[in-house]
């Protein structure tokens, strides 16, 4: 993180990338978990769609007060499109779609600098095909607008969706390559195993709070479906509202 006399540089240095709106919702409170606990003088923002354009905006659906029924922001979060275009946060959550309409607005000119550091891609597979060209010319014209080389920025990307068929690393490689610009042989690819924290009564809200909607197996895993029920139960008399669909398969495989 570059610093200028102790105080945080007024530049996006890493764009992250999301296929969905949903996604960018989810990982608000760990980025913005991760700079409090780091102590980094970083803010972030979403700039997408159901961004307001100010605090006067019909979008607008934040309260700054004490209230425990209001939607409060994030302490290192950046809210609307003027204070992101004033402000310049750090790290900035977008789509591909508004990232195309931020390089056309003359309005966010200043929001491609030099500084860009990082482009992060979340959910790679799905931008395959034609998808997967657009991406990669869209993140070429971001490197131009920013005065940047495939080689000056760092990448990371993610998917749960590789596969470890004979030959599929090399294909991934090639994959990443092309859209990102970065020679095959200079991808690492980073292997994870899934961690299942334990399941607490306010991690079910936020996962409801975060999703439209959400498979009950994601919601609250590692329990059988009587303890999973039992534990929206008892949710439920605690005022909680959700609306559930139950699917059921019948012998013959219909529903």
């Amino acid at each position: 993180k570059d610093q200028v006399n102790g105080q945080r540089t007024q530049a996006v240095e890493a764009i992250f990338l999301y296929p969905l709106n949903a996604l960018m919702e989810d990982q608000k409170e760990r980025i913005n978990n991760f700079i409090t606990f780091s102590e980094k003088q970083l803010t972030f923002a979403v700039y997408n769609g159901n961004t307001p354009e100010d605090r006067n905006d019909s979008k607008w659906d934040y309260e700054v007060d004490d209230s425990n029924d209001v939607k409060k922001p994030f302490e290192n979060e950046v809210l609307t499109r003027k204070e992101i275009r004033k402000d310049k946060p750090n790290i900035l959550f977008t789509n591909p779609s508004m990232l195309e309409y931020m390089l056309l607005r003359h309005k966010d000119d200043e929001l491609f600098t030099d500084r860009l550091k990082w482009i992060v891609i979340d959910e790679t597979h799905t931008f395959k095909g034609s998808a997967g060209a657009e991406l990669a010319l869209l993140l070429r014209r971001v490197l131009k607008a920013c005065g940047k080389d495939a080689n000056d920025v760092k990448f990371a990307t993610s998917s749960a969706t590789i596969g470890n068929a004979p030959g599929a690393e090399q294909d991934l490689k090639t994959f990443i390559s092309a859209i990102t610009g970065h020679h095959p042989d200079n991808i690492k690819r980073i292997e994870g195993k899934r961690s299942e924290p334990a399941t607490t009564d306010e991690s079910i809200k936020r996962g409801l709070a975060a999703h439209d909607f959400i498979l009950l197996k994601d919601l609250i895993p590692n329990c059988s479906i009587e303890e999973k029920l039992r534990k929206l139960d008892e949710l439920s008399d605690g005022g909680l509202r959700v609306r559930l669909h139950y699917y059921l398969q019948s012998l013959n495989m219909g529903l």
